[in-house]
């Protein structure tokens, strides 16, 4: 009899075991073959339409923590907030009131002067004067008279941007400078959505901050018998920005960011007026040209370039690009790899010599020069 209970017994432990393996190997084969959906979040934050996609299981925290840092960035570098640090510094100029400000615009700031220097003032963080004097993409926006500009342009220049890194700082020593750092921070925003998503061990993510595009990661890593796949990146028709693209570029841990005159413009008497503004005519920048793209590894420096190459034109801005690759070196001591291209008012594109073989120009009414 014990015997018999005993068998029973046991018998009843091993099916319970064949059932709980069982249950084990169907959650295990489903957590392999599942992979984590893909989940988009679009949010207004620093002024314009920001698109984050993740591939991760915690997707719902991350997208919780990129949007709170890109709402503190706002608060601390929008011109359009009266409490930011720019927004100070501006209305401290010539005052002899220098404003400590936050890491994150003294940091940002520090660059932006780096790359008007490179560019030679092509890109100038001081421009402030003159953007609001057009005032383009707001109700105000209005072609200023000449005398108007030359005043705003007496007030633009990087190099009397005064700088204390130890006291964290800023100063603008003449009534009227102001700073603008439209053409720079969605660039830092970008690469701080980059360092947030390293520091969570993410393997792959689109970020897109109002076509400052960055593709982290792979969209397929490499295997054994192939090589990573790479996000494919359409770069706009800057004669009909919501039509299909003109060229996609493939990109791993790049960022893409584009200048064009399709972004903010309006149009007086049969003229487009656009928001890229050289600051030496003190007019939005009439060279030819229709966009410039800037492809590397920081969307910082892409913002920028991307700003300066369209204002020098497409032979300047190029061979701006071309030196940078062969003659700098970032602040590691590493030459710069910066890729580049242009498209013109007659539909040729140029491009640097390290992308024109990378690239694949998918409309044929363009021609790869």
């Amino acid at each position: 009899m014990n015997s018999i209970k005993t068998k029973l017994i046991f018998q009843k432990k091993f099916l319970i075991s064949i059932i709980l393996f069982s249950l084990v190997l169907v959650v295990c084969t489903g957590c392999k073959e599942k992979a984590p959906e893909k989940v988009v979040q679009t949010k207004s934050a620093i002024g314009t339409i920001c698109t984050i996609t993740l591939y991760e299981q915690n997707a719902e925290s991350l997208f919780d923590e990129i949007f709170a840092a890109l709402d503190l960035l706002e608060q601390h570098v929008s011109v359009n907030i009266a409490t930011s640090d720019i927004a100070k510094i501006n209305d401290a100029a010539g005052t002899n009131n220098p404003i400590t400000v936050n890491d994150d615009t003294l940091y940002i700031l520090q660059a932006a002067i780096k790359y008007a220097s490179l560019t030679g003032g092509a890109f100038d963080p001081s421009i402030g004067p003159l953007v609001k004097l057009w005032a383009i993409g707001t109700d105000k926006e209005h072609v200023p008279s000449q005398a108007q500009i030359d005043s705003a342009k007496a007030l633009v220049d990087y190099t009397k941007i005064q700088l204390d890194p130890e006291k964290k700082t800023v100063y603008l020593p003449v009534k009227g400078m102001s700073l603008d750092l439209g053409g720079i921070a969605k660039g830092y925003a970008a690469d701080m959505i980059v360092q947030i998503l390293q520091q969570h061990g993410v393997s792959k993510a689109i970020i897109d901050l109002g076509g400052n595009i960055y593709a982290y990661g792979a969209k397929a890593p490499a295997t054994n018998t192939t090589d990573a796949i790479p996000w494919k990146v359409g770069i706009k028709n800057p004669f009909d920005s919501t039509g299909a693209p003109i060229i996609v570029a493939s990109l791993i841990n790049k960022t893409v960011v584009t200048s064009g005159v399709y972004e903010r413009f309006f149009i007086k008497d049969g003229v487009r007026y656009h928001h890229l503004i050289d600051r030496k005519t003190g007019y939005p920048e009439q060279n030819g040209l229709m966009s410039a793209t800037i492809i590397t590894n920081s969307s910082m420096m892409a913002d920028a370039l991307s700003t300066a190459v369209f204002i020098l034109g497409k032979e300047k801005g190029i061979a701006l690009l071309e030196k940078l690759n062969t003659e700098s070196k970032d602040s590691e001591g590493v030459l710069y790899d910066v890729q580049g291209l242009c498209v013109d008012k007659d539909k040729n594109i140029t491009a640097t010599s390290n992308l024109r073989l990378k690239i694949a120009v998918i409309d044929s009414s363009f021609s790869l020069e």
